[in-house]
């Protein structure tokens, strides 16, 4: 296992690393449902489910609606950092 992979998955919350395990089983509506649950105000989940929905469900009205959300997000915190 590389090591960059393993640190990243100590610093995982559980829930997401059980939600990449369902994405790598194909389980993407489950793996969704996770990472909606958590940290909702994070640019880096919206990210996430945005591209499951475009590369996994081909979905892509709700991808962008992700993408717009986390670029809100890191819009605000590029102005809170000014």
């Amino acid at each position: 296992m590389n090591v960059i992979i393993y640190f990243s998955l100590l610093s995982m919350p559980d829930d997401e690393i059980q939600a990449q395990d369902l994405v790598e089983h194909g389980k993407i509506d489950e793996a969704i449902a996770i990472y909606q649950q958590l940290k909702p105000d994070s640019a880096r989940v919206f990210n996430i489910i945005g591209r499951l929905y475009a590369e996994k469900k081909g979905d892509f009205d709700h991808a962008i609606n992700y993408y717009r959300k986390a670029l809100q997000i890191q819009e605000e915190v590029y102005r809170n950092y000014l």
